[in-house]
């Protein structure tokens, strides 16, 4: 009888080292999670950007230093989007403020919670105990 391999995914039974693995945590705690999409304006976002409305209600990168709707903050991305296409934003959640890419002048924790408490997305710190 001929010697016939019946596991057709032998790489599944624990014979590859994969390597290491660090968890990206992305929430901080217990909230309601909504997301919404929205469409994006003429500049391209990362995933996990805080976001603001322009004046024609796109996305654009959040700017606490500008003068205009763009220092409003209304969400964080769920994925990448190139410009002038569409992506699901956290419209509510309670995020990592370490995942979140922020605008440069958002440089503590402090700053970050306050640029935040303008829309329903809350950012804390994940403590282990």
């Amino acid at each position: 009888m001929p010697n016939v391999n019946h596991n057709p995914y032998p790489q599944l039974a624990g014979n590859v080292d994969l390597g290491s693995f660090e968890p990206t945590y992305v929430f901080a705690g217990e909230k309601q999670i909504v997301t919404q999409p929205f469409p994006v304006g003429a500049t391209a976002l990362v995933q996990y950007q805080a976001v603001a409305l322009d004046a024609t209600n796109k996305l654009v990168p959040h700017d606490p230093t500008a003068a205009d709707t763009t220092k409003v903050m209304v969400g964080v991305t769920t994925l990448a989007a190139p410009a002038n296409s569409s992506v699901g934003i956290y419209t509510s959640a309670f995020l990592n403020h370490e995942i979140v890419v922020w605008h440069a002048s958002l440089d503590t924790f402090d700053k970050r919670r306050a640029a935040s408490l303008s829309c329903e997305v809350d950012v804390g710190k994940v403590t282990f105990a």
